[in-house]
């Protein structure tokens, strides 16, 4: 929303956001706020009791726009494991792109400022910091419970590690001026989490994928091992996706499905060990993954990165197409898809 289009009210709250997180709430002064707003005392007192009025509002405005970048990210994700990697992305997104002036996490830059001198701001602000941590337990619990993360885990510590790791990472960040140690950080935890996941085996003959340390799945690949074809703590997921595809997943899909393609069968939304993939092609063993904007930053980048080379290892080939690709020059793409097929047709 553009400065002229806020109420009186949102501009101070939104120009106080920036001078709380500069200054701090001792080093903001009144004075700063009637400058920024271009507003009287008497202006901003027609809005808002005190300056502590205006601290705490200006506290919340933060806190839902951390939340909102949060959830911009998160949608896109479709495992617990994404989720944390989205997690430790948004984190260092505050050093390339900060909510606010000042930079750093709003939030506990308002922690530490607030802990022994404002009350409600560090009882806000200690709210706002167990949130971030919860949702964390919350993936971590619903990984473990559904197999995706072993169940020996510590959920407790490992949120603790994480969020802990970031905050401190992000304040070195800034008192070094340079973004090496937020991306140490962010490296560290992203092989932490990945250290998480039950282990994998490579192939068996026939192309078959499975993981090591559990008894077969009668519903799956034979041999030994617990499959990682549509394992089943990814079930609820992969149906939810299927039921609300993308604009561009429908309109391929109307190409793909019913063997339309060269006789080749796809599936939709196919996970392979704990990834879902958009659409699968047992026969060839072809991935063709759809991207979004999410995928086009250099975290968005390096997460397809990590997610293609796993692939490839178990002998999965990927095609990646633009959403804007599919929509606007389908019969390119399915050439591009057809011209791929390695096997004959009948698969």
């Amino acid at each position: 929303m553009k400065m002229k289009e806020l109420s009186t009210r949102e501009k101070i709250i939104q120009q106080s956001a920036e001078l709380f997180n500069i200054y701090g709430y001792h080093g903001c002064s009144l004075s700063h706020i009637m400058e920024a707003t271009k507003l009287k005392k008497g202006g901003i007192y027609n809005h808002f009791k005190n300056k502590d009025e205006i601290a705490v509002e200006a506290f919340n405005y933060n806190y839902n726009r951390m939340l909102k970048r949060f959830r911009d990210r998160l949608d896109y994700d479709k495992t617990c494991l994404d989720k944390l990697y989205s997690v430790i992305d948004v984190y260092v997104s505050l050093i390339d792109d900060p909510l606010v002036k000042g930079g750093g996490c709003p939030i506990f830059n308002t922690a530490m400022d607030s802990t022994n001198t404002h009350p409600e701001l560090k009882k806000k602000a200690q709210e706002g910091i167990k949130s971030f941590k919860k949702y964390v337990e919350i993936k971590l619990e619903e990984g473990v419970r559904t197999g995706e993360f072993r169940s020996d885990i510590n959920i407790k510590e490992v949120s603790t590690l994480i969020i802990a790791t970031l905050e401190g990472a992000i304040i070195m960040s800034r008192i070094d001026d340079n973004r090496e140690c937020v991306e140490f950080a962010a490296s560290y935890l992203k092989n932490y989490v990945r250290g998480l996941l039950p282990p994998l085996a490579p192939p068996l003959q026939g192309g078959e994928l499975t993981s090591v340390g559990s008894p077969p799945d009668p519903g799956g690949a034979r041999g030994g091992g617990e499959i990682i074809n549509n394992r089943k703590y990814l079930k609820q997921r992969r149906r939810e996706l299927r039921n609300n595809m993308t604009t561009a997943e429908a309109t391929l899909w109307k190409f793909l499905k019913e063997r339309q393609l060269e006789d080749r069968k796809f599936r939709r939304q196919h996970s392979v060990g704990n990834y879902i993939l958009d659409f699968y092609c047992p026969k060839e063993k072809l991935a063709v993954e759809l991207d979004g904007m999410h995928h086009f930053t250099a975290a968005g980048y390096e997460r397809d990165k990590e997610r293609d080379k796993y692939l490839e290892n178990l002998g999965i080939r990927v095609l990646r197409f633009e959403n804007n690709e599919v929509l606007k020059a389908i019969e390119n793409v399915l050439e591009i898809i057809r011209n791929s097929f390695t096997t004959p047709g009948h698969s």
